[in-house]
């Protein structure tokens, strides 16, 4: 199509391009765009034809897009018009390529877009993902603090246990060296023995620590012991609140451990540590003893208790009666029926505790002194000794076993009234026995009736009837390595003979029933033992009785 002038026409069709809006809404710009329609105007129909169907494309693609095109949308449009305008013989061929170029430009940058909004959805979710993820490793830190801090506390507990191991290491290599121990230790154990003495002269019988009592602290629901230093340091500031009585907290030092003791409330706090626990003594005493630990440990002058219960009362009867000796047709006089018809009045069982620990550090260093040696059973089992009173005996000394590993028996010791409170203060002094045919020393029988002897002031050594009320003592008597004697020794002797092999001297005397040289008789009626030093004798019980 020509126009006036003879030119060809170029229709100018509207192109849309979108620019974006505030509030994410777009709306289309018209423009002016040259792009001609057919380069002469004698343009073939198929020319027309072909055309047309590339506009209709072109509108298409250009309205898909007109939602969401990009800002610069409109300077590409200004590029293409300005082409169709520059180059007029290929209007319709350059205008519809540069257009389709422009097209798949904006395509593949939407492409990328569409691809890079994606990308930040998917790191959205990253970081919301890395947001519940910190969250629950926050969660584990604190769970993991609260179980280093627990962890902390049971370092701290064993440290403070490493500590007390080390203290019994150190006491257990102190004993094994006991040789080179200095001259201060010498000295604090003169001065011990000096305020033992002291206690013991006025009546009191305050102790230390000793075979029979043990610190302990409470750990792990059970009770430890101390070490030796810290038992000795903590026995060592209880006596001075006994002493004193108005410092109940102390503070002692021992193993690098400061300690401070509260003896009001038993407990003990570690200074280093802050660490509370509960402190006790515990007294190796018989299992029959009542009397609370405060009394024995600061005991004078109750040492007896006399409320026995009806078991003991009718064991002990059972037990005086049946250990009588029978008589033979040799020796009719050894009989004894007033034993056998005895009626107890009353039982003491002695609770001396000092007396106790003496006993019992006794029985440890005889057998130290006899080491791996086997005793020999005390031969024969006469009297208290007999299998028969087995039932009787357990009865009286309670569940706990007898000291087999020293020859401890159960035996009589006739004497008075005032003699046997002295006894029960004091122990078994030998240096206040009499003289008699086996040695200066004190003497015990397995049989009552011998014991009987010896309880009327008006008939020593002769087994009479008197209604008066008597006294006699059930000792306990650790018989050691025992001499058994078949002739009578020097009366002024103040110790059992030496053994045969040279290794020093037994531990005791024995004269069994029978033929014995230098006998005035030439013959034992009753079964004697003898013992030279009164920490091997503990007097258990005191009982009064009177003699049909």
């Amino acid at each position: 199509m020509l126009g006036g002038s003879g030119a060809p026409l170029t229709p100018k069709r509207p192109w849309s391009v979108v620019e974006p809006k505030v509030g994410g809404r777009v709306h289309l710009r018209s423009m002016a765009l040259d792009c001609p329609l057919s380069t002469t105007a004698s343009s073939s129909p198929s020319e027309s034809r072909s055309i047309v169907p590339m506009a209709a494309v072109l509108k298409a693609r250009l309205k898909r897009f007109s939602e969401s095109p990009p800002r610069n949308l409109g300077s590409h449009a200004g590029q293409l018009g300005k082409r169709s305008r520059t180059h007029p013989s290929t209007a319709g061929h350059s205008c519809e390529g540069s257009a389709l170029d422009g097209i798949d430009q904006l395509q593949t940058r939407m492409s990328a877009l569409r691809s890079d909004v994606k990308k930040l959805r998917e790191a959205e979710k990253a970081k919301a993902s890395a947001h519940s993820l910190i969250k629950d490793l926050e969660s584990q830190v604190r769970t993991l603090r609260e179980e280093a801090d627990e962890l902390k506390e049971e370092r701290d507990g064993l440290l403070e246990e490493a500590v007390e191991l080390k203290e019994e290491r150190d006491a257990a290599r102190a004993e094994c060296n006991v040789e080179t121990a200095s001259g201060d230790k010498l000295k604090k154990q003169l001065n011990t023995t000096k305020k033992q003495l002291e206690n013991a002269l006025s009546g009191s019988t305050c102790f230390h620590a000793s075979d029979c009592c043990e610190w302990q602290y409470q750990i792990n629901g059970g009770w430890s012991s101390f070490g030796a230093d810290a038992m000795e340091r903590v026995q060592g500031a209880y006596m001075e609140l006994l002493c004193d009585g108005d410092k109940n907290v102390v503070e002692i030092a021992s193993g690098g451990m400061v300690r401070k003791l509260d003896f009001k409330a038993m407990e003990q706090e570690a200074l280093s540590t802050r660490n509370r626990r509960k402190i006790r003594l515990k007294l190796h005493v018989p299992s029959l003893w009542c009397k609370p630990v405060y009394q024995l440990v600061d005991q004078r002058n109750e040492l007896y208790e006399k409320n026995v219960s009806a078991d003991i009362h009718d064991a002990m009867l059972r037990f005086m009666s049946q250990s009588a000796r029978d008589g033979s047709d040799s020796h009719p006089s050894s009989e004894c029926p007033a034993v056998c018809r005895l009626e107890i009045k009353t039982i003491w069982r002695v609770e001396n505790f000092r007396l106790w620990q003496e006993y019992r550090h006794r029985i440890r260093r005889l057998q130290e002194s006899n080491g791996m040696q086997v005793l020999s059973p005390i031969s024969p089992r006469l009297g208290s000794m007999s299998p028969k009173l087995e039932s009787e005996l357990k009865i009286l000394s309670g569940p706990e076993h007898i000291f087999e590993h020293v020859s401890e028996r159960w035996l009589f010791h006739g004497t008075s009234y005032e003699n046997a409170g002295k006894i029960a203060m004091g122990g078994f002094d030998n240096r206040l026995s009499r003289r008699d045919m086996y040695g200066a020393g004190t003497y015990f029988t397995s049989q009552s009736c011998k014991a009987h002897q010896y309880t009327c002031d008006n008939h020593r050594g002769g087994g009479c009837k008197c209604p008066v009320m008597r006294t006699m003592i059930l000792a306990r008597v650790a018989l050691g390595d025992p001499y058994y004697t078949r002739r009578t020794l020097q009366e002024t002797a103040r110790r059992p003979p030496d053994r045969e092999n040279g290794n020093g001297h037994y531990d005791s005397v024995i004269a069994n029933p029978g033929w014995m040289q230098n006998h005035k008789r030439q013959h034992q009626d009753h079964q004697e033992l003898v013992i030279f030093d009164k920490g091997q004798a503990y007097p258990a019980y005191v009982i009064e009785y009177t003699v049909a």
